[in-house]
C-alpha cells in the first residue's frame, strides 16, 4: 500500500510540474479506481493534478482527445460549468482548426489524411457532446479540393511543354542529331 501511494504521489508532482503528460497518466485511472487508491489522500491529488493538466492543456487535437479521456474516467471531476466551458473551448478550437486546414496552413496534402482528421474532430466531438458538422464538412471539402487539383495535375500532359518531333525525352540520338545538320547543310 505504501509503494503504490508512493507511486501516486510520484504520478501527481510529475503532473504538476510537467514532467508527465496527462495522456501517459491517463492509463492508470481505471485500476487505480478500481482498487479504491483514488479515494486516497494521494488518490484525489493525482486526480486533481490529472484534470488540471489536462485542462490546461487544450491547443490541439491529442491534447482535446486526453481531455475527453479524462473527463470519460473521471466524470465526477468536473462541473457543468467546467463541462461547458471545455465544450466551447472545443467547439471554437474545432472551427479554427477546420479554418486552417482550409486555408492551408496545416501540414496536411493527402486527401485522405485530412478526411481521417475530419474524422477525428467528428470523434473528439461525440465525446465531449459538440457539434462539429461545420467543422467537418470544412474539412471535408478541403480534401475533395485537394484531390480535385491533384487529378489536374495528373491530366496535364507532360509532352505539351517538352520538345518537338524528338520522342518526349529531352534528349536525341545520334542519329537525330546528324540528320538535323544534314537538313540544315542543304
Amino acid at each position: 500500500v505504501d509503494f503504490v501511494s508512493a507511486r501516486i504521489a510520484d504520478l501527481a508532482e510529475r503532473l504538476e510540474t510537467g514532467k508527465s503528460s496527462p495522456s501517459s497518466c491517463l492509463s492508470a485511472v481505471e485500476p487505480l479506481g478500481a482498487l479504491g487508491y483514488l479515494s486516497t489522500e494521494q488518490g484525489r491529488r493525482f486526480v486533481t493534478a490529472l484534470k488540471a493538466s489536462a485542462t490546461n492543456q487544450t491547443s490541439d487535437c491529442d491534447e482535446f482527445e486526453t481531455l475527453a479521456g479524462v473527463i470519460d474516467a473521471l466524470p465526477d471531476s468536473f462541473t457543468s460549468s467546467e463541462l461547458e466551458e471545455i465544450k466551447d473551448a472545443y467547439a471554437s478550437f474545432a472551427d479554427e482548426y477546420a479554418a486552417d486546414c482550409a486555408k492551408g496552413r496545416l501540414s496536411f496534402d493527402d486527401p485522405e489524411v485530412i478526411r481521417e482528421e475530419a474524422s477525428r474532430v467528428n470523434y473528439i466531438g461525440d465525446l465531449l457532446g459538440v457539434d462539429t458538422k461545420e467543422a467537418q464538412k470544412t474539412i471535408r471539402d478541403y480534401a475533395t479540393k485537394k484531390e480535385q487539383d491533384s487529378e489536374e495535375d495528373r491530366d496535364w500532359d507532360a509532352d505539351d511543354d517538352g520538345p518537338r518531333g524528338g520522342g518526349s525525352s529531352g534528349e536525341c540520338s545520334d542519329g537525330d542529331i546528324d540528320s538535323m545538320f544534314a537538313t540544315l547543310e542543304s
